[in-house]
């Protein structure tokens, strides 16, 4: 019931400015790369389970992120997403 949910904020992280974001558990979370060499370093409160996690289409015109990529490199697992829609109408939104 939060006013945000399907709302995003986005943050420039760099070597440079040093920069580190938290995203709390249960948050959707994704980034993008603007150079071909990245290392991205997650730190996570209890262990992956890959049968609890839900994938949002990075496209999805409902949460219309701008990615500031012409032609992103998405992977298989990110390009099978359910859109934000697709996911209230779940079981899993369902439970919460």
């Amino acid at each position: 019931n939060s006013k945000y949910f399907g709302q995003f904020i986005e943050q420039e992280l760099s070597e440079e400015n040093k920069l580190m974001m938290w995203v709390a558990p249960g948050f959707a979370n994704g980034f993008s790369a603007d150079t071909d060499l990245v290392d991205v370093q997650y730190k996570c409160t209890e262990y992956w389970n890959p049968d609890s996690e839900i994938t949002i289409l990075f496209s999805d015109e409902e949460v219309s992120i701008n990615w500031r990529i012409d032609n992103p490199i998405v992977s298989a697992k990110d390009m099978l997403g359910i859109t934000l829609n697709q996911y209230k109408q779940s079981e899993y939104f369902k439970l919460l």
